[in-house]
């Protein structure tokens, strides 16, 4: 804001947004007169309050930006910026370290989600748009490792050692584990949960597939598990069938796996299927 006044130079003035800085005189000021504020001192923002049904030059500005989209290379030196102001603590989140216990905004941004019902259509809307995203944007620790990947290592050592916060809980002596529990079970057992299968998990596996033939498989694979390379050692591997049937006990059938990617294998079952024919085929060529 710009006084009407002429600017005398022989005056001491200071910035009225209370730092106490005094305005250093500038020729202009004679005609303009003394400013209000040092330059970048103003913390009133000339719009603040105003919306476009309110305001001319608003409203002019919201219908050139509409439709307009912000240029690849732009929009990736803006994402950079903001996070260094943010690594360097310059900016800092205004929420950072409150709940809804402690400001009466999150408490009533956490009653809106609460009465917030996603349909099937939004959910199919807002699947194709994240697979969209993931596909041009990866995760960053997709395929790295502790091994390979010093940002992982270190939270890999910062979490060694360190009881998870389900440790020692059930749902008799914990309300959160007790709320998990319940949800579970009115929303992913039997025919509700996402892996179900028919009830295949039930069924019995024929008596033929004893430690005999196990340890056959085995020995067959080196005592390795063929998805980790991992060698057996205390703990025996586990023998997968790659069709799932539990009555096919063809040894072209079963494949030796750890404990870990065995249970890695009960999802995304046609996958798995396809990529262990696909590996036997392969040694089948080799050794032919």
């Amino acid at each position: 804001m710009i006084l009407k006044s002429r600017a005398d130079p022989s005056e001491v003035h200071y910035c009225a947004c209370g730092c106490a800085q005094c305005i250093e005189y500038k020729p202009y000021f004679k005609y303009a007169g003394w400013p209000k504020y040092l330059k970048n001192h103003c913390n009133k923002a000339w719009n603040k309050g105003l919306t476009k049904e309110t305001s001319e030059s608003i409203r002019r500005t919201a219908a050139k930006l509409t439709g307009r989209k912000t240029p690849e290379d732009s929009r990736i030196k803006m994402i950079n910026t903001q996070k260094k102001l943010y690594a360097d603590k310059i900016l800092v989140p205004w929420n950072k370290g409150l709940t809804k216990e402690d400001h009466p905004s999150l408490q009533v941004l956490a009653d809106k989600i609460k009465k917030v019902v996603v349909t099937e259509q939004t959910r199919g809307v807002l699947s194709i748009a994240q697979k969209k995203r993931f596909k041009k944007y990866p995760v960053y620790s997709k395929g790295k490792t502790k091994e390979n990947c010093e940002a992982i290592n270190k939270v890999a050592i910062l979490k060694k050692g360190k009881p998870t916060w389900i440790k020692g809980k059930n749902k008799y002596n914990s309300e959160g584990v007790a709320k998990i529990s319940k949800w579970m079970a009115e929303n992913r057992i039997g025919e509700k949960n996402t892996s179900w299968c028919g009830g295949k998990s039930r069924e019995r596996y024929p008596t033929n597939f004893d430690k005999y033939l196990k340890n056959i498989i085995r020995s067959r694979d080196n005592f390795t598990c063929q998805l980790c390379a991992k060698v057996q050692s205390g703990r025996s591997h586990s023998v997968h069938h790659i069709d799932y049937v539990k009555a096919n006990l063809d040894q072209a059938n079963l494949v030796t796996l750890c404990t870990k990617c065995h249970i890695k294998t009960n999802t995304n079952r046609k996958y798995w299927t396809d990529y262990f024919r696909n590996r036997i085929n392969l040694k089948t060529e080799k050794i032919a």
